[in-house]
């Protein structure tokens, strides 16, 4: 019955899409003044019909790029969605949490704001969202304002959900109570049902009062070892009292986010570099923008030589201040020339320079120069070695040097030719190794003591000996 319900779902939503399309194409040629009032709010109603279709399916597909925590192609998704109709509410609804989620606050807050988005169905919806968007901009009196109404709100469905933005607000005005982790001492209150267990296990987390938690996990009732999230949030408590090895246990056969994280960090540590790698692209297989699998990920595509995988993760990094962007655009210049995208790579690393004006690090002028080799732009090899050479690089010194003396250097380094050498005993490696020292064997011709002997044979120091005289000189 499923099958054959979304196979009629399926010829409906393709039949109506087609429709839409040959309508548009029939708008556009079709002469107006032709119709009458009747027939004109036809055509009218038509096209709302069409467009209704359209926002629709961009907010279906909207929603499925939020849940996989894909953001951006959810907001290109929402930004299509016109105003007709209710479908702007909901569209607005959505690009608040993308923005929330992009750290974008005042523009979240914006969207959530305003007199027609004001009715009680609406506020019960988005009052929390608009609260957590308060404490994000340190915003007191709006974070008073709208917590409270979201009290009246959301108490009448659940407590679960009043608790969580509860604490966390009066953690934010300094309450000792709460700040003292009182509440997490609390245990019998969280053990109710697993969704209070959650929340005493997550604040216990981002508190840092794991040792409040530890002595009662033994207590946790049996039935929620069934909830993966439960054990997941165990496992990161027992991983922050650095016990690693009992954390694992509790999530060997989940495959959730943060469990793929936590066993990737696992095997980081142990360096295990290729098996940590693959389970933080398992998690972000599932959460395409999970931090802590992008900054764990990068450094181990450049190990394990996965540049291409590498580049595209650089451009999911968000850079927290002027810094880290500058950071960020050396990274992505670095893997592209891996790539061997030197043009590309020539653009991103024009830019980067331009913001270190003079004062380039010694990494950023390697690239430089290794990029115009590879593009044959002596000048350029040339100002970015001295740079380099500057700052101590040995490497850069020695091709300063090649560049001098050879004018083509930059030519003959593409040369497709082998190298021929006499002694098939010489290699690039043996050439750059350390070699192994030995100490100097001296030959010993006249010993030294003997030499001294002689000397005492020939002076005499007695009075009476004829051949040298003593004289003092008054």
């Amino acid at each position: 019955m499923k099958i054959f319900t979304y196979h009629i779902l399926t010829i409906v939503i393709s039949y109506l899409f087609t429709a839409s399309v040959i309508a548009k194409s029939h708008y556009q040629n079709f002469r107006w003044d032709n119709l009458s009032k009747l027939d004109i709010q036809e055509k009218q109603q038509g096209i709302e019909i069409d467009q209704k279709v359209k926002n629709l399916k961009f907010l279906k597909e909207a929603k499925y790029f939020l849940i996989s925590g894909n953001i951006n192609k959810a907001e290109n998704r929402l930004v299509r969605v016109s105003n007709i109709g209710s479908s702007w509410k909901i569209r607005d609804r959505y690009l608040a949490i993308v923005y929330y989620l992009k750290g974008e606050f005042q523009k979240s807050l914006n969207l959530l704001s305003g007199d027609d988005k004001r009715t009680s169905s609406y506020l019960n919806q988005t009052c929390l969202l608009k609260a957590l968007n308060a404490i994000a901009l340190r915003d007191k009196k709006d974070m008073r304002i709208d917590f409270s109404l979201c009290k009246i709100y959301l108490e009448k469905h659940s407590q679960t959900e009043v608790f969580w933005p509860d604490y966390i607000m009066q953690i934010y005005f300094q309450d000792n109570y709460y700040l003292d982790g009182e509440p997490i001492r609390k245990v019998t209150k969280f053990m109710h049902t697993n969704e209070l267990l959650k929340i005493w296990l997550k604040l216990a987390l981002l508190f840092k009062k794991e040792g409040l938690v530890k002595k009662e996990l033994p207590f946790i009732p049996a039935e929620a070892y069934e909830q993966d999230k439960v054990r997941e949030l165990m496992a990161l408590v027992f991983y922050r009292l650095g016990k690693i090895k009992e954390a694992l246990k509790y999530i060997e056969d989940i495959s959730t986010p943060n469990a793929e994280n936590l066993k990737g960090t696992f095997y980081l540590k142990k360096k295990q570099y290729e098996l940590a790698y693959g389970h933080f692209q398992l998690a972000l297989k599932q959460k395409r923008n999970s931090s802590i699998a992008i900054e764990r990920s990068l450094p181990l595509s450049w190990i394990l030589k996965e540049y291409e995988n590498g580049h595209t993760l650089s451009q999911q990094i968000k850079p927290k201040s002027g810094e880290n962007y500058l950071e960020k655009m050396a990274l992505t210049s670095a893997f592209l020339v891996k790539l061997n995208l030197h043009k590309d790579a020539k653009k991103s690393l024009l830019q980067l320079n331009g913001h270190y004006n003079q004062n380039i690090p010694v990494e950023v002028s390697q690239l430089n120069y290794v990029n115009a080799i590879m593009l044959k732009d002596r000048n350029r090899a040339a100002r970015y070695t001295r740079k380099a050479c500057e700052k101590y690089d040995a490497v850069a010194c020695q091709t300063q040097l090649f560049l001098a003396l050879w004018p083509d250097f930059t030519k003959a380094i593409h040369l497709d030719e082998d190298i021929i050498s006499e002694d098939k005993k010489v290699s690039w490696d043996k050439l750059i190794g350390q070699k192994q020292t030995f100490s100097l064997q001296e030959s010993v011709y006249i010993d030294q003591e003997n030499i001294e002997e002689m000397d005492e044979a020939l002076i005499k120091i007695r009075p009476d000996q004829s051949d040298f005289d003593v004289k003092e000189e008054l």
